[in-house]
């Protein structure tokens, strides 16, 4: 069975809040990699997919999640991927024309390492994939990326 394309979906993952200044982009779809869910309820946004082992979320918050509509992915503890790769690639498979990525780039060193390179793995031609690691935007691409900056602007 094919999944719908989605134009953009939206992965909110844990660790350092965003930028204050960062208004989230409207998206089709709202994927949560874990505590990421909280992410989502501070920006009024609600979670259509919430994905990892669950140890990181507020129990009220899972339960609430529970309450609607949303898919929840539990995954065993024991497992080869991070949540947000996970998530990242619960993302990747509605077939999204943009894939934006808010958070995951503090707590554990080893989860923020690991960003790029899940990062990557979703990256496919004709796909936007970005990434707002608190006041940093990061742009993946296989294709061409076109900036919007001025000389001397830091890139």
């Amino acid at each position: 069975m094919d999944l719908p394309k989605r134009p953009t979906v939206l992965v909110l993952a844990g660790g350092d809040p965003p930028h204050p200044d960062l208004v989230l982009p409207e998206a089709d779809l709202v994927v949560a990699a874990d505590s990421g869910a909280h992410l989502a309820v501070a920006h009024g946004r609600q979670v259509d997919v919430l994905v990892g082992d669950l140890d990181s979320i507020a129990a009220d918050a899972l339960a609430a999640i529970r309450r609607t509509d949303a898919q929840v992915e539990d995954h065993h503890p024991d497992k080869d991927a991070t949540d947000l790769e996970l998530a990242l690639a619960r993302a990747a498979a509605e077939g999204p024309g943009r894939l934006v990525l808010v958070g995951g780039h503090g707590g554990r060193l080893d989860h923020a390492l690991s960003v790029p390179g899940a990062l990557a793995q979703v990256a496919a031609p004709g796909r936007s994939v970005e990434a707002w690691l608190g006041s940093a935007q990061v742009l993946v691409t296989v294709d061409e990326v076109v900036l919007d900056a001025r000389p001397g602007e830091q890139v």
